[in-house]
């Protein structure tokens, strides 16, 4: 609990994503290590425009006693703390931006369309780098694409895990939720309305790792 520029402590971190190698077995995790976990601030950080995100690689095994209960927040903003819920796992096909291919395979996939240019909007709009919370794959981005290169190997990032903002649970889910319970039905035995995270006027945030470096830097980037 360090102190911030107030004196004040720093709020506690809380859990936003737990994900176990045996769930995810196309993603890749460090050799020892089964449990990927990753946490950030729930207060706002004007700078980066997004809680910095914090990954760990845990031993399942090894993990010993954990708490009853989170500690109280502290400065805790409701859309940064996500509504506990389980992803429903997935395993899809994920293609990597268009200006991300090699060049012979570029021109096989739109060198003989008749609109070159409409084909490859298809392909990037349809196909490539899935517009949903993820793990591994490609990051979706809004200018091109995305990726990052580590300052410490110069080696490119793999993307880890992406999560989209649903602000669009942010208020009709209260408004729902107090609806339901005054006809006296429990909003929980309902459809899972998922985490309810928002980040405001940006879309996603993702996290990128390198398995190159002995620390596995991590880097995020939200859009």
């Amino acid at each position: 609990m360090e102190k911030d520029e107030t004196g004040e402590p720093e709020p506690h971190l809380v859990a936003v994503l737990q994900l176990r190698a045996e769930d995810v077995p196309a993603l890749r995790f460090p050799a020892g290590r089964d449990l990927l976990q990753l946490l950030w601030c729930p207060a706002l950080h004007v700078e980066g425009g997004i809680q910095a995100p914090r990954l760990y690689w845990r031993d399942s095994v090894a993990i010993g006693k954990t708490l009853d209960s989170h500690p109280p927040l502290r400065r805790s903003q409701a859309e940064y703390v996500p509504y506990p819920c389980a992803p429903q796992a997935e395993t899809v096909l994920d293609f990597p931006h268009s200006a991300d291919l090699p060049e012979e395979v570029f021109e096989d996939l739109f060198g003989s369309a008749e609109d070159p240019e409409e084909a490859e909007e298809t392909y990037d709009d349809l196909l490539a780098c899935r517009w949903s919370d993820k793990a591994g794959g490609y990051a979706y981005c809004t200018q091109r694409s995305c990726r990052p290169v580590c300052e410490g190997c110069g080696g490119e990032m793999e993307l880890l895990v992406q999560l989209f903002s649903q602000r669009r649970f942010a208020d009709d889910v209260r408004i729902q939720a107090d609806a339901l319970a005054k006809a006296g039905i429990d909003p929980s035995s309902l459809s899972d309305p998922g985490s309810r995270i928002s980040f405001g006027r940006m879309e996603r945030m993702a996290v990128f790792g390198c398995f190159t470096c002995p620390n596995q830097p991590i880097v995020h980037d939200v859009q």
